[in-house]
């Protein structure tokens, strides 16, 4: 990285923070919010979020969904809301 000047003294990045950057900007482009850690407040829903995640792993070259906890922050989700005989929601 050094020889080609990817550096934070040359450019002011690290190629670890750039990776952070691909996996938030992954994530927007499938969620449509922003990660928890980009200061994303809105609660979006449980599938969603956990193929978003899954999705941010893989390109990560991870397959487990939880390590983009590590590069988008702890999710806030919302449980599907089931329509129950007589209208009422549980």
């Amino acid at each position: 990285m050094r020889q080609v000047g990817l550096t934070k003294k040359e450019l002011g990045v690290t190629p670890h923070g750039l990776r952070h950057q691909f996996a938030g900007d992954l994530y927007f482009d499938i969620a449509r919010v922003k990660a928890p850690v980009r200061g994303g407040e809105v609660v979006i829903d449980r599938a969603v979020m956990l193929d978003a995640y899954r999705q941010v792993a893989r390109q990560l070259g991870h397959n487990r969904p939880q390590i983009s906890n590590a590069y988008l922050g702890q999710p806030r989700v919302m449980r599907r809301k089931v329509a129950t005989v007589g209208g009422s929601e549980g």
